[in-house]
């Protein structure tokens, strides 16, 4: 786990190629305590840097940016299945025992074609010294960032936005389709980012970029799912073998590995199979509050002691909040409504010497474990049986949007106007603002409205779970929490693996029909893992959450600020502003029409 950045096809003079780099290279310095590297091309037209995070190989063998044949290489994650790959290459020599030189050798062998072979999170690039090109890819989905801009007629790309803002050369002018996307869903939906000219490699893609050419993206995996029939036991029987093979994947490594331990399903889960498969003395971590609410902290400590883990809770109360919470701000790369629980959680678990963790983030987008799973596909018939009136009901869900004074109903209003189908269902349930009131803030901050939404939906599967399924894959999970997971682990040094996000676990488990897989409760994922204690399992679910608005309160808020565009703004959503503000504040970003007003919320 690591942090990278280059540029590639630089024509302006070496001393500004030398200081853009660099400081590329120091914006990404929390990524990478352990070892750094820095190449400058001796003609200056291109230029690579690295910050790494030791996890397999430790050894300075492993350092950064890795060079072999005239092309170097410069990577961030970790591929499971390298010593597979490596025993593949038997004609290759190997110099480490990272998987970091067996990826140059797949590369070398195969070419982009090796790219599918790498079970992992990924995001690298390797520069071509013979014709000034380069590669980039990223992982099937998108646990890892990889972001680019082209400037100048060169190429820049980096963990972070912030690495390629720092290098002065890209405007900071806030994009008219993230920021709609942001204030729509409370992230900032990919390929977009906040900053006009800056944008999010899609996962699963690979693209090849040299000088004078445009960038020629190539997908190597999507999303699918089977229609095939199968049995309730060979769906146990499939799912139960792809938990075990992705747990032991997400153990390789030469340093401890520790578990998020929040009590649920998904991570107990993992912690169980983890015990079958033999590991022990494993450290957990969670957090406890004061708030008995919410608090959970009492439950994960008994799946801990019921699987001899030795565990750690955090004590987070509305002090510790408040200490912390101006750090949380400065970490965010992008703004999230989400976040601060991962921020914390991580800083805690580094200090305790901890450098590896598992999450048990994807489970609920793969076994159904979200009220959406319900909600969605309710809706969506709703609409579609009602659309037969929907000249009123157009018109009616005009009104609403834009006169009622409940921002739930101007939601409802939008989507009673919104053509019925799943896409429009789903972002009534998972929107913050309406697409009117997110059109009135962009007019506040003098940004021009998006010619398009940024909510086009690709094509979705025709059973109603499995489209619901890949809407939380490719929006929620990817989008705001796989973001928040890698900014804030990252943010401390700590690498996060993600057990259930993995592309060969998913290739089992999508075979099983909706019905099946994503019965009530997650009752195939129990089933499988079959070492949840029944305390856990008698349990009614919790969504985590933390007491933020009782911690902070509206006082939090500016009390000069200028009057809100919106009527009665709830606090949470005073909340998603104030995170928004606070980051074009820190970052400098002005709206394409020049000056924003001063925060609010």
């Amino acid at each position: 786990m690591c942090g990278i950045a280059g540029i590639i096809g630089w024509s302006g003079s070496p001393g500004e190629l030398d200081g853009s780099i660099r400081a590329m290279w120091t914006a990404l310095h929390h990524r990478g305590p352990d070892d750094e590297g820095l190449w400058i091309a001796p003609d200056h037209q291109a230029a690579l840097c690295h910050r790494r995070l030791a996890i397999l190989d430790p050894t300075p063998a492993g350092h950064q940016p890795m060079e072999r044949a005239g092309r170097r290489l410069v990577f961030n994650g970790e591929i499971y299945n390298f010593r597979e790959l490596r025993s593949a290459c038997i004609e290759s020599d190997f110099h480490s025992q990272s998987d970091t030189e067996v990826l140059v050798h797949v590369l070398e062998k195969h070419g982009p074609a090796g790219i599918s072979r790498l079970e992992g999170m990924f995001a690298f690039a390797v520069h071509n010294a013979s014709d000034g090109s380069v590669l980039l890819a990223r992982d099937p989905f998108g646990i890892k960032p990889l972001y680019f801009a082209e400037v100048r007629g060169a190429l820049l790309f980096a963990s972070e936005v912030r690495a390629i803002l720092a290098t002065g050369l890209v405007p900071r002018r806030l994009d008219p389709q993230g920021l709609d996307g942001y204030l729509r869903t409370g992230s900032v939906p990919e390929p977009h980012t906040l900053v006009e000219g800056i944008r999010s490699l899609p996962p699963g893609c690979f693209a090849r970029w040299k000088q004078g050419s445009p960038l020629d993206l190539t997908p190597f995996w999507q999303i699918a799912f089977s229609t095939k029939p199968m049995t309730g036991p060979d769906a146990v029987s499939l799912t139960r073998e792809a938990l075990r093979r992705t747990v032991e994947r997400h153990f390789v490594s030469d340093v401890p590995v520790g578990i998020f331990l929040s009590g649920g399903l998904d991570s107990t889960a993992l912690l169980g199979l983890a015990t079958q498969s033999g590991h022990k003395n494993i450290e957990t971590f969670s957090i406890g509050f004061d708030d008995p609410r919410t608090d959970e902290s009492s439950l994960a400590a008994a799946v801990a002691q019921h699987f001899g883990a030795k565990h750690h809770t955090l004590r987070l109360d509305s002090r510790l909040a408040h200490t912390w919470f101006p750090d949380y701000l400065a970490a965010q790369d992008q703004p999230s409504v989400d976040g601060f629980n991962t921020y914390c959680v991580s800083r805690f678990a580094r200090e305790h010497g901890a450098k590896v963790v598992l999450s048990g983030l994807g489970s609920d987008e793969i076994f159904g474990g979200y009220p959406s799973f319900q909600q969605v596909p309710r809706l969506a018939r709703f609409a579609r049986r009602i659309a037969s009136g929907s000249p009123p009901l157009k018109m009616g869900g005009y009104c609403l949007e834009h006169f009622s004074y409940s921002a739930r109903i101007r939601r409802v209003g939008e989507w009673l106007a919104s053509p019925p189908g799943f896409a429009s269902s789903y972002h009534l349930v998972r929107s913050t603002f309406s697409g009117r009131e997110a059109l009135q803030i962009a007019r506040w901050l003098k940004v021009k409205p998006p010619s398009a939404s940024s909510h086009i939906s690709p094509t979705l599967p025709a059973d109603p779970g499995d489209a619901t399924s890949q809407l939380e894959l490719t929006l929620y999970l990817r989008n705001q929490l796989l973001h928040d997971s890698d900014t804030m682990s990252m943010a401390h040094g700590l690498e996060m693996r993600v057990p259930f996000v993995d592309r060969e676990f998913f290739d089992a488990v999508s075979q099983i029909p909706a019905g099946l897989r994503l019965a009530s409760g997650k009752s195939l994922l129990v089933q499988a893992a079959g070492c949840l204690p029944d305390f856990i399992l008698d349990r009614p679910k919790h969504g985590f959450s933390f007491p933020l608005e009782r911690w902070f309160g509206l006082d939090f808020f500016p009390a000069d600020a200028p009057p809100f565009p919106l009527p009665r703004v709830p606090w949470s959503r005073r909340w998603v502003l104030h995170s928004l503000l606070s980051w074009l504040q820190r970052h400098e970003i002005l709206p394409p029409e020049n000056h924003a007003p001063s925060p609010i919320c």
